[in-house]
């Protein structure tokens, strides 16, 4: 777990998710499903997590973004 008092916001493209569950797999506390069978976040706001880095790392379609919450500056990619 990366260690700071920053909160994230995780941003997921849904024009570009093709629901691989590449996410899902890599962070499940993270992600689920929505009725369309594409990702969404499990929460508004998270704690950083490296579980999270990877995610937007492996994604397969670079569907995924991770904001400072608070600044809105990217974290990720």
């Amino acid at each position: 777990m990366t260690t700071n008092s920053a909160r994230w916001r995780i941003r997921i493209d849904s024009r570009v998710c093709v629901g691989s569950g590449s996410c899902i797999a890599l962070a499940p506390d993270h992600f689920d499903f929505d009725a369309e069978d594409r990702s969404r976040p499990s929460h508004e706001l998270t704690d950083p997590d490296d579980a999270l880095l990877t995610a937007v790392e492996m994604c397969p379609t670079g569907a995924l973004t991770i904001v400072d919450a608070r600044t809105g500056r990217e974290v990720q990619p």
